[in-house]
């Protein structure tokens, strides 16, 4: 886990920058934002150890 720290950060940050990025007219529908946080982390991890992991996201409402 400790190698991968780096890599993890990245991937909070590219969540974050994926969702700040939605249209705010776009209503917060869980499937659509699945499907923004899938692609986010795949295309990251993908560009950094050529690798097409399958993402699933979970996502709580609280």
């Amino acid at each position: 886990m400790r190698e991968n720290e780096a890599l993890l950060e990245d991937m909070k940050s590219a969540v974050r920058a994926a969702l700040t990025a939605r249209d705010p007219a776009e209503p917060w529908d869980r499937d659509a934002i699945g499907a923004r946080v899938r692609t986010a982390v795949r295309q990251l991890v993908n560009q950094r150890v050529q690798r097409k992991p399958i993402v699933l996201p979970i996502i709580l409402e609280v």
